[in-house]
């Protein structure tokens, strides 16, 4: 076939770099709360090629068991990085009022539109608020219990 040219069109997709795995920075390993407090959470977030996706997904996970199977609280959404290659590391935060007692279990994850991480395990204990009333005790040394 003479005069008849081929055409072929390679393109090119880049390689994508998993996010940064999350490191929870709040509440420490083991943080004791009461039932009322707000307990506010951060963590890192940072991805190598912000790709393919200039913003990624976090999803806050927290459970009653290690296994995370009792989950009482969380949070999903999505964190705008406005696509800016020289700062790629970010951090992040959301809070939670508890409103049972418990030890807890939180896990972050991170995802970037293609691949996600998981933060490790933190564990923090929420106590009752105590119910009892308070009394006030007086005593008087004279034996003069009259108070006219």
């Amino acid at each position: 076939m003479q005069g008849a040219e081929m055409f072929i069109q390679l393109v090119a997709t880049p390689t994508n770099q998993p996010p940064y795995k999350p490191t929870i920075y709040t509440p420490s390993e083991g943080q004791q709360f009461k039932v009322g407090d707000t307990i506010n959470f951060s963590w890192s977030d940072g991805d190598p090629d912000n790709y393919p996706n200039a913003q990624r997904d976090f999803t806050v996970v927290i459970a009653k068991d290690v296994g995370f199977t009792q989950i009482v609280g969380g949070i999903g959404y999505q964190y705008i990085v406005n696509g800016n290659p020289s700062a790629p590391y970010y951090q992040t935060n959301w809070s939670w009022n508890v409103s049972q007692a418990g030890t807890f279990y939180v896990q972050v994850r991170v995802f970037d539109g293609q691949d996600g991480v998981w933060s490790d395990t933190r564990s923090f204990t929420v106590e009752p608020t105590s119910t009892r009333p308070k009394w006030t005790f007086m005593v008087y040394l004279d034996g003069d219990n009259n108070l006219e």
